[in-house]
């Protein structure tokens, strides 16, 4: 075999490694994205609640104001 070809394989196989980790990688990315929106659905509906519950309770506005800023600065 010449060194020609050994170098030939060696980068074969470098790039090969790479489609194997961007495909790993495209992978993560679209389950992390999954995952971030639904941590957004629930922050809604908890924000919804959150909201509702104080509406509902007829407590003063202020009520509650403190958990309601935490959550929608998570």
């Amino acid at each position: 075999m010449t060194n020609t070809t050994q170098a030939s394989k060696i980068d074969d196989l470098a790039q090969l490694r790479v489609l194997r980790s961007a495909g790993s990688i495209r992978q993560q990315i679209r389950s992390t994205e999954a995952s971030g929106d639904k941590m957004l659905e629930d922050s809604a509906d908890l924000m919804k609640a959150m909201v509702a519950a104080r509406r509902e309770a007829a407590v003063a506005p202020h009520t509650g104001q403190r958990a309601i800023m935490r959550l929608a600065k998570a």
